[in-house]
């Protein structure tokens, strides 16, 4: 069955009966109109059939029509129709007047001694009055005929008169009806249009409080639709992103863990079992993170994460070595070596898609080489290598999923809300991959220190701000909750030693004149505040990892105490 429009149903029911309603009228109005007419110019014959009546003489036995040439002359003049006559006498022979009128219809019965009908005479079509008169004592006919011409006339006059007020009310009427069907469906209209709109994936209530009262059960069967559509989808959506995390973090896992073996066999003399892969989901960590006979967590995620794992271990005093969220930054001093800094600023914004956790987020460049630098790195920003990682010369491969991808958009657009001027970003490559996200590194020039600045998101969004005093920059620089790495580049040794001082960074890693990365092995990699305080690598690294001890042994016979404390029993 084929679908039809609501506004089409209603036209379709509303107007024909209107248009009829219409019709009747204009017949009903026409009938009541004409006949008054009509008898107005019967009347007239009638009467001038009386006055002839009024002109027969009977002179011994003879009937005759006194009616001279001049009143004849009178009586038959008309501007628009023709008028004729006859007369005849009881016995039906002529007295005088035009011969062959158009007899009466012979089973037609006087009214008031007048016989009206309608006839043809000279081949044309003519009203006929035939008024029996007294005439000596007996009754003469007077037949008075008259052309139609301005009864058709007035006719049609009768007709436009009633039909054009009938047709303009028509018009009128179907207009209302049009534009009140129109009206009264238009929250219908802008309900389709925002659903149209939407995107697929949009799954948020429909508005109802707009809705018309009878439209709002569909509404409401729409939105608890929808709620549930997007309960599944969220569930869906959850189902994947485990699934995603699941099966990307084991297998890079498992490649490690073949690679170790494969060391292990070359080595010859290791132990069975010195590393083991354990796979699953949230609920492993957890059995793990409360397993007692598990002295050190070390664990590397989200600030999240971290937040809910170190009670858990510490609840059972057991240690934890966290790696959570950076927000690194880099300042550019007045002396610094620009060709340098704009090479460490770019590897170490754009390396890895800003998938790092020490990739550069924040720049703070002096105000006398802004205008030196910033344009530079645009103009570098510009020409990156986009494109597949594992072919050479690539410089920006992928986003890991599509969420990185949103947080990424979301992240702009937020930072262009709080006065951001944005240079690149968007996504790239997707008719080629439509299953990646390349993206556009971007450069932000932020009038501050934001919300947005202040919150890291895992992608090559790079945020630039001026500075003018080196305290405020280094205030600025500390106030962000994550403290992972940061790094000055400078020539000056007064502000290098600051930067690295109690009074400087606040960080975990500080670097002079070399980017944030902080993947030196000798070094202890970690961070401090929100990043976690744990580290990786260096001594620190063995020391969290090792069980402490100290052993006091005693070879001689006396026994020493400890601060020379005297302690005689006798």
């Amino acid at each position: 069955m084929t679908a039809q429009s609501l506004r089409g149903q209603l036209l379709r029911q509303l107007l024909p009966p209107i248009a009829a309603l219409l019709a009747l009228a204009t017949v009903i109005a026409y009938y009541p109109t004409i006949e008054p007419a009509t008898a107005a110019y019967d009347q007239a014959l009638i009467d001038l059939g009386l006055a002839l009546g009024d002109r027969i003489e009977v002179n011994d036995g003879k009937y005759a029509l006194d009616l001279p040439h001049a009143a004849e002359r009178m009586l038959r003049t008309d501007r628009y129709d023709s008028i004729y006559f006859h007369v005849a006498s009881p016995d039906g022979s002529d007295i005088a007047g035009d011969e062959d009128m158009p007899p009466p219809p012979p089973d037609e019965t006087p009214a008031d001694h007048v016989i009206a009908y309608n006839g043809v005479y000279a081949g044309k079509d003519v009203r006929v009055m035939a008024v029996m008169v007294p005439c000596n004592g007996r009754r003469c006919m007077v037949q008075v005929a008259e052309t139609t011409y301005k009864r058709q006339r007035l006719l049609r006059y009768i007709v436009l008169s009633s039909l054009v007020p009938t047709v303009l009310i028509a018009i009128a009427t179907l207009m209302i009806v049009w534009f009140g069907v129109k009206r009264g469906l238009e929250p219908l209209d802008q309900l389709s249009e925002e659903i149209k709109a939407r995107s697929p994936r949009d799954l948020r209530p429909v508005e109802a409080a707009t809705a018309p009262e009878e439209a709002k059960p569909l509404v409401g069967a729409l939105n608890a639709l929808l709620e549930e559509v997007a309960e599944a989808n969220l569930n869906q959506q959850r189902f994947l992103a485990n699934a995603a995390h699941q099966l990307r973090t084991p297998l890079t896992a498992l490649a490690v863990q073949s690679l170790f073996e494969r060391a292990v066999h070359r080595f010859g003399e290791a132990p069975a079992h010195l590393s083991q892969i354990v796979l699953g989901a949230r609920e492993v960590g957890e059995l793990l993170s409360k397993d007692a006979r598990i002295p050190v967590v070390s664990a590397t995620g989200s600030t999240r994460m971290g937040r809910e794992l170190a009670p858990i271990v510490a609840a059972r005093f057991g240690k934890t070595v966290l790696e959570l969220g950076g927000n690194n930054a880099m300042i550019v001093a007045p002396s610094a070596k620009l060709d340098l800094a704009s090479r460490a600023i770019t590897f170490s914004a754009v390396g890895t898609a800003g998938q790092r956790c020490t990739t550069l987020r924040r720049l703070f460049v002096h105000d006398s080489i802004y205008e030196m630098l910033v344009p530079k790195l645009k103009n570098i920003w510009a020409n990156l290598p986009i494109g597949d990682p594992l072919k050479k010369g690539t410089l920006v491969g992928p986003l890991i999923d599509r969420q990185s991808f949103e947080n990424m958009e979301r992240a702009l657009a937020s930072a262009k809300d709080e006065g951001g001027k944005i240079t690149g970003g968007g996504r790239v490559h997707e008719a080629a991959h439509p299953g990646a996200f390349y993206v556009k590194p971007a450069i932000v020039e932020m009038p501050g220190q934001t919300a947005t600045v202040c919150h890291e998101t895992f992608a090559p969004i790079l945020y630039v701000m001026r500075y003018s005093n080196f305290d405020e920059v280094m205030a600025l620089h500390n106030a962000v909750p994550q403290g992972l790495s940061s790094c000055i580049f400078t020539q000056d040794i007064q502000e290098a030693e600051k930067f690295v001082s109690a009074a400087g960074s606040d960080c975990g890693i500080a670097n002079v004149n070399i980017g944030p990365s902080g993947a030196e092995i000798g070094g202890a990699f970690g961070g401090e505040k929100e990043t976690g305080g744990g580290r990786e690598s260096g001594s620190d690294a063995w020391k969290a990892y090792m069980r402490r001890q100290t052993a006091t042994i005693n070879y001689s016979d006396a026994l020493p105490l400890a601060q020379g404390i005297e302690f005689d029993v006798v």
